[in-house]
């Protein structure tokens, strides 16, 4: 779990040669950012059928996706996603 460790921050960068040793769970939680970068890498990575397709939670259709406003570091918002998880969970 080392590689999971960020230098510093709460987010670290996963390339798509490390995606298969991170990216492994039943299921993947994945932040819809505004940002324009971000969603055109997103959508990138998503064009190559071969990565994506082949995750274990692609496969089993257990992709989820969050919208931005979750994105903060906060007791409350922290609180209020815990929460949220199991209706994501059960959909």
């Amino acid at each position: 779990m080392q590689a999971l460790q960020p230098n510093s921050g709460p987010y670290i960068e996963i390339t798509k040669e490390m995606l298969h040793e991170t990216l492994i769970g039943d299921h993947l939680f994945v932040l819809l950012s505004a940002d324009k970068e971000a969603q055109k890498a997103f959508d990138e990575l998503k064009q190559e059928p071969p990565l994506w397709n082949s995750l274990p939670a692609v496969k089993n259709n257990k992709v989820h996706f969050i919208e931005d406003k979750w994105n903060y570091d906060d007791m409350t918002t922290s609180s209020m996603l815990l929460e949220e998880f199991p209706n994501m969970l059960s959909k």
